[in-house]
């Protein structure tokens, strides 16, 4: 198929999409890149679809411009049980092995579409869950829908959905979960939809896993349909930071025209007659040589106001502890030799590649040598709630708050693994009693915020994140906010404003 436009314009908006979104355009899809960007310059109200391009190449877009271009390259169209065996296996072996496993375990289950459109996907996980788990309702629950364009989370929230989002499901089905509304339309039953959260994420940009947007210790991810559009590197980067977002046994279900060896060979490959999932090992693979995935950088600038305060800790009677994103230093023991300090700077580096257990049991024997030392018990925290194990996430930190109880950076990690367990009023209060001990606490106002518009009090909400904003307002953009796994000021409010519009 021909293109009808400049094919040395069209190469260079290829190239720019590569660089800015990591999606691959090559030359044999040039036709089908036309045919995308066309239909964006008609919406975005350009006669001309080669003034939209220059346009393009010439302006510094904002990430959210981005983003919203970026919703014009994929295809958003899908419907519920889209791929039929996906939800076959997850129903008959997935779902009945992670409750066999979690019954007496805390009673939790922690499911994500990443990537989730108008939210078809994670829709009819929820309906898979109910069926399964009838008594879901007494479960901590997590089934979490997320997506870079704005457009399409507003369309998941409503719920609202046309014969096409149905075709290929059964009479019984319609009558049984949805609700006709006007134009011939059909809203899904309100309490599959209150079973489903949705976040706006951008999986080229953004951090994770990371307690403070929800995507850490979970038991199954959908990622269908979504990786075809990135670039090979792009590919192996998602998949490695998928792959510490599970927690040891947890499943990861791609489209059948995604699976391969090479790009997922961190996991074991479970066959079924028509399709392939993967499962992340329960014993970790050795990845000595790995490169940390959430490095900070921090050559940035910091702001001129009052920053807030940072969770640093000396650990007992050795050299300096870094935070968790830096490598373990070396330290020179009396023979000159150089050697790493022991114990909690490399239960540290396990900790950011992913070896979760591996740094379970190395922060574990540090931690009785140390009792006094609040960082190893903030450390244990992080893994614990990484590994999906709640309750012993809360323990450390009650250890950590009876060493330092006016810390406000340890009330908003309580904060966190309060929300990720479902005691939204324990978040609250632990929130609360984080922006008293520090008012300009950008994390705590943000998250919050996000709480309060979950609850339905969208004035408070609104509060939280015009005070976030103000406090990112002395913030170079590209400085790395504390506690918020890489996430820079600007990027925290492109978000904010994104949330806020979707609203």
């Amino acid at each position: 198929m021909t293109v009808s436009i400049d094919r040395g314009l069209l190469l260079a908006a290829s190239d720019y999409i590569s660089e800015h979104m990591g999606f691959s355009f090559g030359e044999e899809r040039l036709a089908d890149l036309e045919k995308k960007i066309t239909a964006a310059s008609k919406e975005l109200h350009y006669s001309k679809t080669e003034d939209f391009i220059e346009w393009l190449l010439s302006a510094p877009l904002s990430e959210t411009q981005v983003e919203s271009l970026a919703g014009h390259l994929i295809i958003g169209e899908t419907y519920f049980f889209r791929e039929k065996q996906a939800y076959e296996i997850l129903e008959n072996h997935i779902l009945p092995d992670l409750i066999y496993r979690r019954r007496n375990e805390g009673r939790s289950l922690r499911i994500w579409s990443a990537g989730c459109a108008t939210g078809e996907e994670p829709c009819s996980i929820a309906i898979s869950v109910s069926k399964v788990l009838p008594t879901c309702n007494e479960w901590n629950m997590t089934i979490l829908g997320t997506d870079l364009n704005p457009r399409f989370l507003r369309r998941a929230e409503k719920a609202v959905y046309s014969n096409w989002s149905l075709r290929g499901t059964d009479a019984w089905f319609k009558e049984r979960y949805f609700q006709k509304v006007e134009n011939g339309r059909f809203r899904l039953d309100r309490q599959i939809r209150a079973m489903v959260n949705y976040k706006y994420l951008n999986l080229v940009k953004d951090s994770f896993p990371s307690l403070s947007n929800n995507t850490n210790a979970m038991d199954v991810i959908f990622i269908r349909n979504v990786l075809m559009y990135f670039r090979q590197d792009i590919q192996k980067a998602v998949i490695e930071k998928l792959h510490h977002c599970l927690v040891p046994g947890g499943y990861l279900i791609t489209s059948q025209t995604e699976t391969s060896h090479t790009l997922f060979s961190d996991f074991s490959s479970v066959n079924y007659p028509d399709a392939i999932v993967y499962r992340k090992d329960t014993v970790p693979v050795n990845k000595a040589t790995t490169a940390p995935l959430f490095r900070q950088d921090t050559s940035s600038k910091k702001p001129p106001r009052k920053a807030p305060l940072v969770l640093k800790y000396q650990p007992v009677k050795t050299a300096p502890v870094p935070s968790f994103s830096e490598q373990p230093k070396l330290s020179v023991d009396s023979a000159g030799n150089g050697h790493r300090v022991s114990g909690y700077n490399d239960a540290a580096a396990l900790f950011e590649r992913g070896r979760y257990l591996e740094a379970l049991e190395i922060i574990a024997g540090y931690t009785d040598a140390h009792p006094g030392d609040p960082g190893s018990y903030i450390l244990t925290a992080k893994i614990h709630a990484n590994l999906g194990n709640l309750e012993q996430a809360l323990e450390m930190c009650d250890r950590a708050l009876d060493i330092n109880r006016t810390d406000p950076a340890l009330h908003y990690l309580k904060a966190t693994i309060f929300q990720e367990s479902g005691k939204t009023e324990e978040a609250i209060k632990e929130l609360t009693t984080t922006l008293y001990l520090d008012r300009d606490h950008v994390l705590g106002h943000f998250t919050l915020g996000n709480l309060m518009q979950t609850a339905g009090n969208h004035k408070r909400a609104l509060k939280h994140f015009q005070n976030t904003i103000e406090l990112l307002s002395g913030y170079e953009r590209d400085t790395v906010l504390e506690d918020a796994d890489g996430l820079t000021a600007g990027r925290l409010s492109e978000i904010i404003d994104v949330i806020t519009k979707r609203e």
